[in-house]
């Protein structure tokens, strides 16, 4: 440890007729009027260089020190520039601030000594350990675990991971992402969902062969926008432990050919008999909309389960015969047709009431540019408007639930434009 207060005013003679003739050919002594202040000139000169002209050089702190001891060429720093000054006393002459708490900058930027060394050393140590710690802690099959569950949960293109951008992400946070060769390609991370579902298929399995209760099926069908048509079929049982009600997704088989109660029957019953449900016998009801070729699935299923009387199994989707119950409120005539109705047939939506002729404007709004343009600017320029940007009207689909509600429920928002544009 040093004494930075008793160092810091240790000073010497300033004889400035004692320093030699070869510093006194380049430096005068300062021709200001007023005394400089600073702690550090009691350690230097105040002086200037000397110029071939009338002219002198800036106001300078020449070293003291450097002069005392002979130093060939003395150090010498513009007076204002206070750091470099008082970095060279602490550097070269160990001096230091007279305030420990400004001195201690100085200090780390001392030469090393053995003290400084084992310090380094201990830090390199501390680093060392991190890194052995890093590489015992991270595990390749866990960090692609987790890629490809974010992939499938977010939705993700298999070629995500490939990307170089975010390699470099993976790179910067643990180069042993790299290194241990990580990285997935869009053909592994298919593999991996294939064998993550293959895990998680055997767990559905045991949970439901140790289910106290029956399993209980709801499935029922879906076409996509790209036109794929596919049948959801869920599960639903108790839990072994807990006896808490449990429901899961067992399948989504593509159903290609016509939509008849055995073709359907046939896509059940292969997923049925692939978790196992089949041969324990453990098949209790089965919960279904009002649609005319579920009629002849429960027949078909209950065939080959050697059901006494399929009917009795048979639960009706109480949700779905709501939905009928309010498109027969909404519409004058039969709302089953509303099927089988083209959107673009204007006379025959006409009949259907109020509900048919706000279907023939949206029709209308959305198929045309113009008007949806239109529609668009005068929601622009209403300083009234309560949401942000603008909204396009909402065409109903006579197969998706509440798509009659989500209609009337934007119209009734976008009503006073609908009809200031009309």
């Amino acid at each position: 440890m040093h004494d930075s207060s008793s160092r810091s005013s240790r000073s010497i003679i300033k004889d400035w007729d004692a320093v030699s003739q070869a510093v006194r050919s380049h430096w005068v002594l300062s021709a200001r009027t007023g005394q400089a202040t600073g702690w550090f000139w009691a350690h230097g000169y105040d002086v200037q260089a000397r110029s071939k002209g009338n002219e002198s050089g800036p106001h300078t702190w020449l070293c003291c020190h450097c002069v005392q001891h002979g130093v060939p060429r003395p150090k010498g720093y513009v007076s204002s520039n206070t750091r470099n000054i008082e970095g060279h006393l602490s550097k070269a002459h160990n001096i230091f601030h007279p305030d420990p708490s400004k001195a201690t900058r100085y200090m780390q930027e001392r030469p090393p000594n053995q003290l400084t060394l084992h310090d380094l050393a201990a830090k390199k140590r501390k680093r060392d350990d991190f890194h052995d710690e890093l590489v015992t802690r991270f595990d390749k099959t866990t960090f692609q675990r987790h890629i490809v569950q974010w992939i499938t949960d977010a939705n993700l293109s298999f070629r995500v991971p490939e990307n170089k951008g975010l390699q470099q992400v993976f790179q910067y946070l643990n180069p042993l992402v790299h290194e241990t060769s990580s990285n997935l390609t869009h053909e592994t991370v298919r593999v991996r969902i294939i064998d993550e579902f293959n895990t998680y298929k055997s767990r559905v399995i045991h949970a439901l062969s140790r289910s106290p209760s029956q399993v209980h099926i709801a499935f029922d069908g879906w076409t996509s926008r790209n036109r794929h048509s596919f049948f959801s079929i869920n599960a639903f049982f108790l839990d072994e432990d807990t006896f808490q009600p449990r429901k899961i997704v067992l399948g989504l088989p593509s159903v290609a050919i016509a939509h008849t109660g055995e073709n359907i029957s046939a896509a059940i019953m292969e997923v049925l008999d692939d978790f196992g449900l089949i041969a324990s016998n453990k098949v209790g009801c089965i919960i279904l909309d009002n649609a005319a070729s579920n009629e002849g699935a429960v027949e078909a299923i209950g065939h080959k389960l050697q059901w006494q009387n399929p009917a009795s199994r048979r639960i009706r989707c109480f949700g779905h015969i709501l939905h009928l119950v309010a498109k027969a409120l909404l519409f004058i005539k039969d709302s089953n047709t509303l099927e089988d109705l083209d959107a673009d047939d204007f006379t025959e939506w006409t009949k259907r009431g109020p509900v048919g002729k706000l279907h023939n404007l949206v029709v209308w709004v959305n198929r045309s540019n113009k008007a949806t343009a239109i529609l668009r600017k005068i929601q622009d320029e209403d300083p009234d408007k309560s949401y942000p940007g603008t909204l396009d009207v909402v065409l109903d689909n006579g197969t998706r639930w509440l798509s009659q509600y989500y209609m009337i429920e934007r119209a009734i928002k976008l009503r006073r434009y609908l009809e200031g544009a009309h």
